[in-house]
């Protein structure tokens, strides 16, 4: 960490100045929309009304903007943005954790933000499912609503814990247990009477693929459930309902009767869960187990039985869906999605740096984070991976690097053998990105945009284009890289 800080100070000063500078210049674009991608050609935003999944990227930009300047008309602006997020909170959506995690963390010590970080984990954790061990991927964005997805682990890892320890079974649970069965269940942890009460939002109106991308078909702009801005883009609708968002009913109603879950017991289970179906298996145990003695005793019942053991020959698989027989994988996305093994690596690196966490999954976290590097040529391959490692001759994903520079920095504050190995390459990874990817400033187009990034490769959708969370990465990066934020609070 000292050296990569020691010889790229002042690139990254620099670069962390352009990219504050890009934010000023969004800010005046959108308004009080939010951004997610840009034309590499001139730097326009294609925006949405309400956020979508990446609307904490935007309001923690303007946090990390107010960090960098100081000035009270940018933490305004970055206080009026997360404002905006709270109708996120109860969402059914894993997304919960980039939006209200991303959203509010940078924000520091502001009273508001804290207090809608606080809503959010509470909600987050009653919509915990103890039978399948996590926060389900949600139906907010339509299509299938039992699903385990990798981008709904960052952030929402931080954001269970932040419930803490309340008086139900995860309360007495020891280190090395997951709460998850159905005895959790029956002790009040998600009551029967929440879905008969209407707490749960009906089905999306989107088909899985545009789910996956976070969009909507045109049939919804026909249905009159947005805004035409919000159709021409092809982004979400100002209704709340057809966002899935729940009443305001429901947080009052509380997790119901019974004593209340463990927010530190959740996060672990949320993260075991994800392990065990992207990874295989025991693939991040440090010894193998191949008997069913060898499972935790509270491991949640349904953990999956045709998922591999074989650390080696197991594939990487980013998204589950639970059937009647069982967990299977989805087809998209695909085991080669760069962003996939990104986003979890980052989640256990925000495990690993809360002890607390760690010690509540079974199995060795530093297993799981050797085979996600490996997963991902992390310290060995291209500094930018391509959006598809299986595709080659396709477009980069520089969101994917800045992703993993983040959680390569964290990875760094966690004590171990590999911690300034860790450091060089995320030190390498920023300085690739700003010297071959950050615009200079030229007529007609910002300085400070981080091209190259990719949407959604296989729809063709903004595949070489400056997105919100690539930028939102990056900055959190260079300001953590210069000092001037602490990646053990973000």
């Amino acid at each position: 960490m000292d050296s990569a800080t020691a010889t790229g100070a002042g690139w990254a000063d620099r670069a962390l100045a352009d990219v504050v500078e890009r934010v000023a210049v969004t800010r005046a674009q959108v308004g009080t929309r939010f951004p997610l991608y840009a034309d590499p050609g001139d730097g326009r935003w294609t925006t949405t009304g309400r956020g979508s999944w990446t609307g904490g990227f935007w309001a923690g930009l303007l946090w990390l903007r107010a960090g960098f300047t100081g000035d009270r008309a940018d933490r305004e602006a970055a206080a009026a943005c997360t404002a905006r997020l709270a109708p996120w909170t109860d969402a059914d959506t894993a997304t919960r954790g980039l939006i209200l995690w991303y959203g509010t963390a940078p924000a520091g010590d502001d009273p508001a933000a804290a207090a809608l970080r606080d809503r959010a984990a509470r909600a987050c954790l009653h919509s915990w499912e103890p039978e399948l061990g996590i926060v389900p991927w949600g139906d907010a964005f339509g299509g299938p609503r039992e699903l385990a997805r990798v981008d709904g682990v960052p952030g929402m890892v931080p954001l269970l814990a932040g419930a803490g320890a309340g008086a139900g079974a995860g309360a007495g649970a020891g280190a090395g247990t997951v709460v998850g069965t159905a005895s959790d269940a029956a002790a009040g942890l998600r009551p029967a009477a929440d879905a008969a009460a209407g707490l749960r939002p009906a089905a999306g109106l989107r088909p899985a693929a545009d789910a996956a991308a976070g969009l909507r078909p045109a049939a919804d702009a026909a249905a009159g459930l947005r805004p035409a801005a919000d159709a021409a883009a092809g982004l979400r609708p100002a209704a709340d309902a057809a966002a899935g968002l729940r009443p305001a009913a429901d947080a009052e109603a509380g997790p119901g009767p019974g004593p209340g879950p463990d927010g530190v017991a959740a996060a672990a289970a949320h993260l075991h869960r994800h392990l065990e179906l992207c990874l295989g298996k025991g693939s991040f145990r440090d010894t193998p187990r191949d008997t069913p003695r060898d499972t935790p005793r509270d491991t949640p019942r349904d953990t999956p039985r045709d998922t591999p053991r074989d650390p080696v020959r197991a594939p990487f698989r980013p998204a589950w869906r639970r059937t009647a027989t069982g967990w299977r994988p989805c087809e998209d996305p695909g085991p080669g999605w760069s962003r996939g093994p990104a986003w979890l690596l980052l989640a256990v690196a925000d495990a690993l740096l809360r002890p607390e966490v760690a010690a509540r999954v079974p199995g060795d976290l530093t297993v799981a984070v050797e085979r996600l590097l490996t997963e991902g040529g992390v310290l060995t391959g291209p500094l930018v991976p391509y959006a598809d490692t299986d595709r080659p001759d396709g477009p980069l994903d520089t969101s994917a690097a800045a992703i993993t520079a983040v959680a390569l920095l964290k990875l760094a504050r966690v004590p171990g053998p590999h911690a300034r190995t860790y450091a060089r390459r995320a030190g390498a990874i920023l300085e690739r990105l700003v010297r071959d990817h950050l615009s200079e400033p030229r007529p007609g187009r910002p300085a400070g945009m981080l091209l190259d990034g990719c949407y959604d490769a296989p729809r063709g959708l903004a595949v070489r284009h400056e997105l919100v969370w690539g930028d939102f990465f990056l900055a959190l990066a260079l300001a953590a890289l210069t000092g001037a934020a602490d990646l053990t609070q973000v």
